[in-house]
């Protein structure tokens, strides 16, 4: 018996942290603020009403409208998440102008089936009152194994993240929401993934300790050295903490970026290791009053990637512009990423990287410093 008690504590402890003392909307209400919480008074209203009719609501009665309710019947969406209900918080003060939320300051809540939980959160923040969006915040919960083992703790059998962009190049373009979410399958052609813009996929959230820490694609650089809204250079990096393990380079030797032909990378560098980060080219956000962990600032991803003393890189070279979805249809294009690496050639492996065609992709290995090695000598010369 008391050896079934040992066992017992013992799993207790060592089992993957549990915090289900708080609820779905609790969890959401202190990660993004209480904003997202919805009035069931109203939202019963809204849901005995026509779909589509707007309730517009004066929150702080000061004889302007600030909140809006709504069952969004927008035909992007998916009718799989109906009777979709959302919540619209006015947060630069003119929805009373026109009666409708905007997509450079405003917050949005997506109630799936509007059943009273909150599902996905849209965060539009206008750092320079231009009247466009330079930042946006994906706030979601996720029961996928891939981001349970990221997380700190699980919520229910859930994950708790945000996702960040920042648009650098003022394009105004940054991720497209279906269902008021971004999802690669549906989402990715429509989302921008160029010119001079960042993200972090994800920061995931810890309720006890209140912060938000950076995991996956931490972050995703894109670069645009001739200012023609098509990037010229993409960095992923993966790092734990102050260390990066993964990183791919890519670059667009050519320069044949034009209309619809949006991305048309050349080549990419893939690395692992261990390599330090300094402290000094790292950022961190406060995103609605939370402070995040460390991430390699959008100026310095490209020099920290090429100074790294990486062990192990991995050249592939896309000959045919054949760097695409192997899946015939509206993914059939190349890709946004950059060329990506066969994982299984060489054995060659990364988390989390999209296994690519390669039958018409040149590879090669080089090892510790990339920078002297000899593939100088292939058509195009490029230059570190």
């Amino acid at each position: 018996m008391f050896r079934y008690l040992v066992v017992v504590i013992l799993t207790v402890i060592f089992s993957p942290l549990q915090a289900d003392a708080q609820t779905n909307n609790e969890i959401f209400a202190r990660m993004v603020g209480h904003e997202v919480l919805m009035d069931s008074t109203i939202t019963a209203q809204v849901l005995h009403d026509e779909p589509g009719k707007k309730f517009a609501v004066d929150s702080d009665h000061d004889g302007k409208i600030d909140t809006i309710y709504m069952i969004d019947t927008d035909d992007r969406h998916r009718e799989k998440r109906n009777p979709l209900l959302v919540k619209i918080v006015d947060e630069d003060g003119d929805m009373y102008i026109n009666g409708e939320g905007d997509l450079d300051s405003d917050l949005y809540i997506a109630d799936w089936y509007g059943d009273g939980t909150i599902d996905r959160v849209i965060d539009f923040i206008d750092l320079d009152n231009d009247n466009d969006v330079d930042e946006q915040v994906l706030y979601q919960w996720s029961d996928m194994a891939h981001f349970l083992a990221k997380s700190p703790e699980h919520y229910n059998g859930k994950a708790y993240c945000a996702a960040w962009a920042k648009d650098y190049g003022d394009d105004n373009r940054l991720w497209y929401d279906i269902n008021y979410e971004y999802s690669q399958q549906l989402t990715q052609w429509l989302t921008d993934f160029n010119g001079d813009e960042v993200f972090v996929y994800a920061f995931f959230y810890d309720y006890d300790s209140n912060k938000l820490y950076p995991e996956f694609e931490n972050p995703f650089a894109f670069y645009d050295p001739d200012r023609d809204a098509l990037s010229e250079e993409v960095v992923r990096l993966e790092a734990e903490g102050l260390t990066a393990k993964t990183l791919r380079y890519n670059m667009d030797i050519d320069n044949d970026t034009h209309g619809t032909n949006r991305h048309d990378y050349d080549f990419s560098l893939s690395s692992a290791g261990s390599v330090d980060i300094p402290a000094v080219k790292c950022m961190k956000l406060n995103l609605r009053g939370i402070e995040t962990g460390l991430f390699v600032n959008w100026e310095y991803v490209r020099q920290v990637a090429k100074e790294g003393k990486w062990e192990k890189t991995h050249l592939t070279w896309d000959e045919n512009d054949n760097n695409v979805d192997p899946v015939e249809g509206r993914q059939h294009y190349e890709r946004w990423e950059g060329v990506i690496n066969c994982m299984e050639k060489y054995d060659f492996r990364f988390k989390n990287i999209h296994k690519s065609s390669w039958r018409s992709t040149k590879y090669d290995f080089r090892f510790k410093d990339i920078r002297k090695s000899s593939w100088r000598s292939t058509k195009y010369e490029v230059r570190f």
